[in-house]
């Protein structure tokens, strides 16, 4: 019901700016509101990823909490970001694209997660094989 609503109206901005201080605020000790708000970020990228594009930093604060929840909905609000297709996209929409240099701080995040046992999840790797348990 919410992706319905908000991808036909416009979400208020006051809104997003109040989940980033919900998530951003709150004691480490606690996610009781952190996960939920970041579910409703994640929404939101999935709704607009070119108006959440802002927030790709933090969205990368997220993925290091110490929080798995919370870490894990940052890393599915960060996915939707990206362009389905780049094939699609026009001269226009060229801004749209992400050019991120190989050496960006958000890489080595991501592989602090999902490679350092911080996921919830094991990654193995045989004979270039991934296999998730």
């Amino acid at each position: 019901l919410l992706f319905l609503a908000f991808s036909r109206n416009k979400f208020p901005f006051e809104l997003v700016n109040h989940l980033i201080k919900t998530i951003g605020e709150v004691p480490s000790s606690s996610s009781f509101c952190q996960f939920p708000a970041m579910v409703v970020m994640s929404l939101f990228a999935r709704v607009n990823p070119r108006g959440m594009r802002e927030y790709l930093r933090d969205f990368q604060k997220c993925l290091r909490s110490s929080h798995v929840l919370v870490a894990c909905e940052a890393l599915r609000a960060i996915s939707y970001l990206i362009p389905l297709d780049e094939n699609t996209v026009d001269n226009e929409d060229e801004a749209y694209l992400y050019h991120l240099r190989a050496i960006d701080s958000l890489f080595p995040d991501i592989e602090d997660f999902l490679f350092r046992g911080n996921c919830p999840f094991q990654i193995f790797f045989f004979f270039g094989i991934i296999l998730i348990t």
